[in-house]
């Protein structure tokens, strides 16, 4: 059995010129339910979206992160996120602009 490929929190790296509003998707996998947190980061900054977690039968679990966009964005990310193989925290997201466009890419500095 291979492990789960949930990621827990990003750390979003802007390199536009200007300031970008991230949109997260959490996802509570015990109760089937979608959250919508929002991380501004300014232009050439780092953002972070934090893990966030919820208690359940005394028991403390963590959310899951399922999408990453930002607005005029032509990209958007979907889990399962690319090169992530097994639980993630801190997973590396860039925000950039080629050719007036803005693109989010996974996994890079």
């Amino acid at each position: 059995m291979l492990p789960p490929t949930h990621v827990y929190s990003l750390i979003i790296h802007n390199k536009t010129s200007k300031e970008m509003t991230v949109m997260v998707t959490y996802s509570n996998m015990i109760d089937n339910t979608l959250a919508q947190h929002s991380v501004v980061v300014a232009a050439g900054e780092k953002g972070v979206a934090e893990q966030r977690t919820f208690a359940w039968n005394g028991a403390t679990f963590a959310v899951v992160i399922t999408a990453v966009d930002v607005k005029d964005a032509q990209t958007a990310l979907t889990a399962p996120f690319p090169g992530v193989d097994s639980p993630t925290s801190d997973y590396l997201i860039t925000i950039v602009e080629e050719s007036g466009t803005v693109h989010l890419k996974a996994g890079q500095p």
